[in-house]
C-alpha cells in the first residue's frame, strides 16, 4: 500500500489547483478535501475496526427501527469523480472502483447484515448520456442527477410501502449555481462561459415546508414538510446533497422531517417512534469515515 501511496504522490503536480480544488480537463473542477485524491485513486483502506464500528451504528438504528415497526434505509451518494473520472487529470487510479471506500463499506454491510443500503453509482452511470448529472464547477449533483436518484430510492422504498412518486415531464436549461473556481487564486475557470447546460425540473412543490436555519443559511438545519395527499411519514438524517431531493420527497410523503446531521440521538428516536414510519440516513461517499465514528445512544443500547 505504501508503494501505491508514493506512486500517487509523484503524480500530483503543483498546477493541480490548490489545497481545495483540483483543476480537471475541459473546465471541470473537483473537490480535494476529505482525502478525495486518494479516494479517487482507490488506495484508501477502511480498517476492519472502523468498518465494524460503522456497521454497529447502522445495525443499532436498523434493529431499533425493526423493534418499533419502522423501516430504515441507508443511502450513499457517489462522489462526483466516480461519475466523471474521465475529467480528472494528473492523478490515475491505482485500483478499480471496486476498491473505493463506498464499495468497501457497502460490501461489508451486505456481508454482515440485512440493512437496506443503496449506493447510487451504477444507476447514475447508466444515465450519463441523458445530461450532466453533476455540476462541472461544483461538488454537488444537478437537478437531473438528483431526480434519477430519487426514482431509484423511491422504487426501493416502494417495495415496502405504497407511495405516490413524483413524475417530472417538463425540464428547463439553466446555468450552474455552484462555482469552485472562486477558491482558485488565479480564477482558472469562468462558469458563465458554459451557458445553460444543465437540465432542471420545471416543478412546483405542493408540500408546505418550514425551515429552521443553521449558520443563518436557508435550507440548513431542520426542515419540516407537510403534504396531506400522501400517507407515510419520513424522517431524514442527511448532508448537503439531499437538498436537491427535498422537493421530491416532500411531495411523496405526508410528513417529512429533514435534519442536517449524520448522528441519531434519543430525542430523534422518541420523535420517530411517535410520528414517523421510515428513516433514511444519507451521506455522500467522502463522508463515510464520519459514519464509522458515530455511536448509537448508549442509554438505549440495552433497550434496543
Amino acid at each position: 500500500m505504501m508503494g501505491l501511496y508514493n506512486n500517487l504522490k509523484l503524480k500530483i503536480a503543483p498546477k493541480a489547483g490548490n489545497d481545495k480544488v483540483l483543476v480537471g480537463k475541459d473546465g471541470w473542477l473537483f473537490f480535494k478535501g476529505d482525502n478525495s485524491l486518494y479516494n479517487f485513486a482507490n488506495i484508501s483502506e477502511l480498517q476492519e475496526n472502523g468498518l465494524q464500528a460503522g456497521l454497529e451504528y447502522l445495525k443499532s438504528i436498523n434493529k431499533w427501527c425493526k423493534n418499533h415497526n419502522k423501516k430504515f434505509y441507508y443511502i450513499i451518494i457517489p462522489d462526483k469523480h466516480r461519475i466523471y473520472s474521465e475529467y480528472y487529470r494528473l492523478i490515475k487510479k491505482q485500483r478499480s472502483d471496486d476498491y473505493g471506500i463506498a464499495k468497501q463499506f457497502v460490501n461489508y454491510i451486505k456481508k454482515n447484515s440485512d440493512i437496506n443500503v443503496m449506493y447510487l453509482q451504477d444507476d447514475l452511470l447508466k444515465h450519463k448520456n441523458k445530461g450532466l448529472l453533476y455540476f462541472k464547477q461544483g461538488t454537488h449533483w444537478s437537478g437531473l442527477g438528483a431526480y434519477y436518484s430519487y426514482n431509484l430510492i423511491i422504487d426501493n422504498i416502494a417495495e415496502d410501502f405504497s407511495l405516490n412518486k413524483v413524475k417530472i415531464d417538463k425540464w428547463h436549461m439553466s446555468e450552474s449555481p455552484e462555482d469552485m473556481s472562486k477558491s482558485l487564486q488565479s480564477g482558472n475557470s469562468d462558469k458563465a462561459s458554459y451557458g445553460k447546460i444543465y437540465s432542471h425540473p420545471t416543478y412546483v412543490k405542493q408540500a408546505k415546508c418550514e425551515q429552521k436555519g443553521r449558520y443563518n443559511r436557508l435550507n440548513d438545519g431542520e426542515i419540516n414538510c407537510i403534504n396531506n395527499h400522501n400517507k407515510n411519514n419520513l424522517f431524514v438524517l442527511r448532508d448537503s446533497f439531499f437538498s436537491w431531493l427535498i422537493p421530491y420527497v416532500a411531495d411523496t410523503f405526508r410528513n417529512t422531517k429533514i435534519l442536517w446531521k449524520d448522528y441519531i440521538d434519543a430525542e430523534d428516536l422518541k420523535n420517530i417512534e411517535q410520528n414517523y414510519d421510515i428513516v433514511i440516513l444519507e451521506n455522500v461517499e467522502r463522508y463515510i469515515p464520519h459514519i464509522l465514528n458515530k455511536k448509537f445512544p448508549q442509554n438505549l443500547i440495552k433497550e434496543n
